[in-house]
């Protein structure tokens, strides 16, 4: 029976084999002998090329509309439009209220200045894509013409003697000529131009930082040394408003001074619940103030977290912050708004199993990035604790094991214990506030799991006691709004 199925199945196999070849041979001729078939495979060509064009535009709009659920929700046009009446009344109280105050500045940027700020419901507490947005003015507070730019450059010299040269400004003289050559500007333009070695030598302490983000208007950081320039002028930067614009020197430079002067910030960091955006100073004009913050408010409505359900209230303010005049606000419950969760504290760190020789059969070494090594038994994986008091050991150890995995697993127990009644006081603080019926459903998922990890009873310590209150008080601050149990570890 063997040798007929293997004298019978490789003929058709080899008649197949034949036909495919002959049929592959006919149409390489084909092919090649007419000339009179290539303006058809043309046609066909172009026929398909629309096809084509059709799927390529539509994957684009399939893409947009995944997006859109995640995107923050516009707000509609008619409470966009109520906004900004309101904010065109309170720009020209203020500017009424300034006139009839009689009080006159030499510095109107500084202090007769225009802000928007806005305040939310609920915190950020992821950071976004961005951790701030550029919001460019239609009309500009500063003319770029009249500006005191300060621009930072990389070193052109990195060599150990250039850093030990007294002549600090050797450099940045360099660059000045580089930059009056390559795009034309000059001292008129430029105030001052510093190398990065120049600010790390020069402004160490945070007193000179303080003077020198108070010295110039506006200042901008190459983008091969952006990071480390930022990182130098710290948060003195950061609390005067004046972190330096990033840019390119092989672009044109003037046009992103222009861009710089007219760039406000709005800050998306997390775990911020006010946030104040410049727009302008009270010396310029009524319409041209009343454009910069309707552009403002629309940026910052169509970016910052949660979108206008998650805004609380929306001021007009002064550079004082006396006064400030409201022009909307919002009075619903701050749990109607949905926000991305923050990640865990503690994100699970891979760990990596391999053999020891030290060790005995059936257990291996896991050890994580972080550095923290366990050993795990081979069969499931389960923690084990090695060496301890029960293991073999030898007088000529230099160190005795000393764990005892009795009183580990009682210490264990005694801690599940405590976190289940410490969430039975945060239910009966929470009932005081908002009802019993958050009380019931925490009761009735805490007794059984008190009654499975109580096998010995948690030793009493003064304080325990004491640091009951202040954690009744933080889990309050954490469960408002939800209350979740988890099983004993």
């Amino acid at each position: 029976m063997v040798a007929k199925r293997k004298g019978t199945t490789p003929k058709p196999v080899a008649k197949k084999a034949k036909v495919v070849e002959e049929k592959e041979v006919e149409v390489v001729e084909t092919v090649r002998e007419p000339v009179k078939k290539r303006p058809l495979l043309e046609v066909e060509d172009i026929q398909q090329t629309p096809k084509k064009q059709k799927v390529e535009e539509s994957k684009p709009k399939k893409e947009v509309k995944k997006e859109e659920p995640g995107a923050v929700p516009p707000p509609s046009k008619e409470t966009l439009a109520k906004i900004n009446e309101q904010a065109r009344i309170a720009v020209s109280s203020l500017i009424k209220f300034v006139h009839d105050k009689g009080e006159k500045s030499l510095f109107p940027e500084a202090d007769h200045g225009l802000s928007v700020m806005v305040t939310y419901k609920r915190p950020a507490l992821v950071n976004g894509k961005a951790l701030k947005k550029n919001i460019v003015l239609p009309h500009p507070s500063i003319a770029a013409s009249s500006a005191m730019f300060c621009v930072i450059m990389p070193d052109l010299d990195i060599s150990d003697k250039a850093r030990t040269d007294p002549d600090v400004e050797k450099q940045a003289r360099e660059w000045e000529e580089r930059i009056q050559a390559d795009h034309g500007l000059t001292r008129a333009n430029i105030a001052k131009i510093m190398t990065q070695q120049q600010l790390e030598r020069v402004y160490r302490t945070f007193a000179d930082k303080r003077k020198l983000a108070t010295a110039y208007d506006c200042f901008l950081v190459e983008k091969r040394v952006h990071q480390s320039v930022q990182k130098h002028l710290g948060k003195e930067f950061i609390k005067a408003h004046k972190v330096p614009f990033v840019f390119d020197y092989s672009r044109p430079m003037g046009e992103s001074l222009k861009k710089a002067a007219a760039t406000t910030v709005f800050d998306l960091t997390a775990n911020k619940m006010r946030i104040a955006v410049s727009a302008g100073h009270l010396s310029q004009s009524h319409a041209d103030l009343v454009g910069n913050v309707e552009h403002v408010i629309s940026e910052m409505l169509s970016v910052c977290p949660g979108g206008l359900p998650n805004v609380r209230s929306l001021f007009i303010q002064l550079s004082s912050s006396q006064p400030s005049l409201p022009i909307y606000t919002d009075d619903s419950s701050a749990n109607e708004v949905t926000m991305k969760r923050a990640p865990a504290l503690r994100p699970e760190d891979k760990m990596i199993l391999d053999d020891c020789s030290t060790l005995p059969e059936g257990l291996n070494v896991a050890v994580s990035k972080s550095g923290r090594i366990r050993v795990i038994r081979e069969k499931d994986g389960a923690g084990v604790l090695y060496p301890t008091v029960n293991d073999e050991w030898t007088s000529m150890d230099k160190l005795k094991p000393r764990v005892d995995p009795k009183k580990v697993e009682k210490k264990r127990q005694a801690k599940a214990v405590r976190k289940l009644k410490h969430k039975e006081t945060v239910a009966r603080a929470l009932a005081k506030s908002e009802g019993d019926g958050v009380y019931k459903k925490v009761k009735k998922a805490v007794r059984p799991l008190l009654k499975e990890g109580a096998t010995e009873k948690s030793p009493k310590k003064k304080k325990a006691k004491m640091t009951k209150k202040v954690s009744v008080k933080r889990a309050m601050k954490r469960l408002r709004g939800e209350v979740k149990m988890a099983a004993p570890i």
